[in-house]
């Protein structure tokens, strides 16, 4: 995905066990990252980025992420590589690139393309755009996740629940909807003979473990797809980068700053079907415990994953201004030697420190 996603990666990575880590066969793993985002509309917009990371380091980022996601599930990761048909012409070689792509991440972990003998499975996606889906290479990834589904089955979990899961995502688009209230949820249960006062609950828990689904007990609401919350979140980074807040000149503002109002969280909802149960306050509050959002004023919610990367040399001149002057504010700079930040710690940080009393903005 795009660079501005990045940071929130490690909110949607939990018990993450098939990842699929699709990058292009025509580019170099050492060229920068695309710095580029495109509206509903498919318009770019161009982002004055400080400096753009190359592809290996946010491709170690992401590693980190993962690694320090807790997990007790065994992780199979598929690399996957686009333009095929462009693959020769890239001065990097896809041997180079399988071997970058191992040191990076775990070999027990990488899952092997037995018919070609390779690490990294090459697609083309142009045979998609033509209806053309027998593409060999995509038919083996299919079978290999099928497996794996497989050998997920023979865990001793009650059939029971994984029917449930099944009749949640039939009654999320008998609704039209990708969120359901807990109470949904349990009279569905019922008609699998899940009657007992606490199973509901902990079926409904153990799905969110399998990654299926996301639950908020406190705000009795299950998210089937979290699409609804990246999506909101897309809007979000679109608004901020082109600059098309709405509101009063105050709220705008603030937006430039990546503070936004309770207002401007409503204004990203867009009357969708789920806000008839998942309410901006819900929202905001899921924002919060993912660890995107904080409140810094009343009805304001600062979201630093908005914000560009900055030029280490740049921070650097900051903080020099900064001990030049009397108040002594100075940048909160992270350091990891001999690896990356994982994805989105950063942001993560700060908002949590943010959320407590002692730290302001």
């Amino acid at each position: 995905g795009q660079p501005q996603f990045h940071n929130v990666f490690q909110a949607f990575v939990k018990n993450t066990s098939i990842l699929l880590l699709v990058f292009s066969l025509e580019k170099c793993l050492t060229d920068f990252n695309k710095h580029q985002f495109q509206d509903h509309a498919g318009c770019d917009i161009h982002l004055e980025d400080g400096s753009a990371p190359r592809v290996t380091d946010t491709l170690k980022s992401i590693a980190s992420t993962l690694y320090a996601a807790e997990s007790q599930e065994q992780r199979k990761i598929f690399l996957v590589g686009t333009h095929r048909d462009c693959c020769e012409a890239c001065p990097e070689p896809i041997e180079m690139k399988e071997q970058q792509l191992c040191e990076i991440f775990s070999k027990d972990e990488i899952e092997v393309n037995t018919s070609m003998s390779r690490v990294i499975f090459p697609v083309n996606g142009l045979q998609a755009e033509k209806g053309e889906f027998d593409d060999e290479v995509v038919i083996e990834i299919r079978q290999k996740i099928l497996g794996l589904f497989e050998q997920a089955k023979e865990r001793p979990i009650p059939l029971r629940w994984f029917v449930l899961q099944l009749a949640l995502d039939e009654k999320a688009a008998s609704l039209n909807r990708s969120v359901l209230t807990y109470q949904e949820c349990i009279t569905l249960a019922s008609h699998f003979c899940i009657n007992d006062s606490s199973e509901p609950h902990i079926a409904i828990k153990f799905l969110e473990d399998c990654s299926l689904l996301l639950f908020y007990p406190e705000l009795e609401l299950v998210l089937i797809d979290p699409q609804v919350l990246l999506s909101q979140f897309s809007t979000m980074v679109f608004k901020f980068y082109s600059k098309k807040f709405s509101g009063s000149v105050t709220e705008v503002s603030y937006a430039k700053k990546a503070i936004l109002s309770a207002n401007t969280f409503k204004e990203l909802q867009n009357d969708s079907p789920e806000t008839e149960v998942l309410t901006c306050k819900k929202t905001i509050a899921i924002f919060q415990s993912l660890l995107i959002a904080t409140e810094v004023d009343e009805d304001k919610y600062f979201i630093p994953a908005l914000l560009p990367s900055q030029d280490i040399e740049e921070v650097h001149k900051l903080r020099d201004e900064a001990l030049s002057e009397e108040s002594c504010t100075v940048p909160l700079v992270f350091l990891f030697s001999g690896q990356c930040t994982p994805s989105g710690l950063f942001c993560a940080v700060v908002v949590k420190l943010l959320s407590s009393e002692v730290w302001e903005i």
